[in-house]
């Protein structure tokens, strides 16, 4: 019976042990919706229409998803983050069988400069290249 309750008991120590770092809600100190987000619609300096309105709409709903801030439209926002594309690259994976001109799947390699500023101080909180 001894043995019983002491291998549970450092079952439970065990289990209670790794949840002690576990945080409920945002891990970056804010405070959801507490900051507010403005996406300008992004630059397309490529040749592939439209490319610009799918970024955009993307990154929109990815903030939004994520919760942390609350996305402006239009007015005054906390954080006005701007977006350019200047690198569209689509190249061909794999094909439909037994057809060598129609392709299956693609890879997509996008290239942007994104960049984050508060709108009352005008400090840049991010200015970064992604390709």
């Amino acid at each position: 019976m001894r043995l019983v309750r002491n291998i549970l008991s450092g079952t439970l120590l065990i289990l209670l042990c790794g949840c002690a770092g576990y945080r409920l809600g945002s891990t970056n100190g804010i405070r959801a919706g507490d900051k507010s987000i403005q996406i300008v619609p992004a630059t397309n300096r490529t040749l592939e229409p439209r490319l610009g309105d799918a970024v955009t709409s993307a990154l929109r709903k990815e903030i939004q998803r994520d919760g942390t801030f609350r996305l402006v439209t239009s007015g005054t926002a906390d954080i006005v983050v701007t977006c350019e594309l200047f690198r569209y690259e689509r190249n061909e994976i794999s094909f439909v069988p037994g057809d060598i001109v129609t392709a299956r799947d693609y890879r997509i390699a996008l290239g942007a400069r994104v960049a984050a500023k508060e709108s009352f101080s005008g400090k840049t909180v991010l200015s970064r290249e992604f390709t």
